[in-house]
């Protein structure tokens, strides 16, 4: 299986990424209207793909294709296959950066307003097998390697999109508890303090059960609610972004159903659960 990663980028201009791209030595690179897949070093779909692509016969033999593709924010993507994690690396990317940046000034070009200017890395779900058997018969036929292809798109923008939204809905949790978490936990018990000098009755355990779990539970609760609430509009968010048709839907779910439990957790997360509930809702 071969993992596939993300990176965020801050690179906005095709025309100069391209010649940046042949400066660190890929003078051969595609360009395409719509993305088209990566291949592995097999010559077989990654599942990712790419409007920028270099193929693995101008980076090395035994390395799958690299490439990128322009994100919902106007910046690139890099699409980079686990082979290549330790080549196209964050060095790497702030040396092409350098030299993007270099060629856009000298061409008189600024750097549209509202881009982002950081970089962020997201893992992506494993890319499909290497074919075999009746798969590997099917794929020597043009119509079968056409729709495999198109669906491999499909489940990959699909897989991204899932990603992407996902992110974003565990930054929006953490900083929605940031803080607020540990005063919650702490603020009863200063309160069945306060009330326990007042009321004598209080200070006791029976006191502070009294006064400080009844506090605890409410709070869980109210967490529970918001995050639920956060979790309707990101599935919302979610199938806005998805490509039409039940299919990638479905590979949605299956990602995020691969998530409420990771292999080795202890514990199913919140999170993820509230995401796929979202998502399950009739009139999704």
């Amino acid at each position: 299986m071969v993992r596939t990663r993300l990176v965020t980028t801050p690179l906005w201009s095709q025309e100069h990424l391209v010649a940046a791209l042949s400066q660190v030595g890929f003078a051969t690179v595609e360009t395409h209207r719509e993305p088209v897949p990566l291949l592995s070093w097999r010559g077989k779909p990654l599942g990712t793909d790419a409007t920028i692509v270099i193929r693995r016969a101008h980076i090395g033999s035994s390395g799958d294709d690299f490439g990128f593709v322009r994100n919902a924010s106007g910046t690139f993507d890099a699409v980079i296959s686990e082979i290549h994690f330790g080549r196209f690396d964050r060095r790497w990317m702030e040396d092409l950066r350098r030299r993007h940046d270099l060629l856009t000034s000298a061409a008189g070009l600024k750097t549209p307003t509202g881009l982002r200017t950081d970089y962020e890395k997201h893992e992506l779900a494993d890319a499909p097998p290497p074919l075999t058997g009746s798969a590997r018969a099917a794929w020597n036929d043009p119509q079968a390697r056409h729709s495999t292809t198109a669906q491999g798109i499909e489940a990959t923008r699909a897989r991204n999109a899932t990603t992407l939204v996902l992110d974003e809905l565990r930054k929006k949790q953490r900083k929605a508890d940031g803080p607020g978490c540990v005063v919650a936990l702490i603020g009863p018990v200063l309160l069945w303090i306060v009330a326990s000098a007042a009321v004598s009755e209080l200070a006791n355990p029976g006191g502070f059960f009294l006064v400080v779990f009844p506090l605890w539970i409410a709070r869980g609760i109210v967490r529970v609610v918001r995050m639920a609430r956060r979790a309707r509009v990101a599935g919302r968010e979610l199938m806005a972004r998805l490509p039409s048709g039940t299919h990638a839907r479905a590979m949605a779910l299956e990602f995020l159903e691969a998530k409420v439990k990771p292999a080795g957790a202890k514990a199913e997360d919140a999170v993820v659960k509230e995401l796929l509930k979202a998502l399950r809702e009739p009139g999704k």
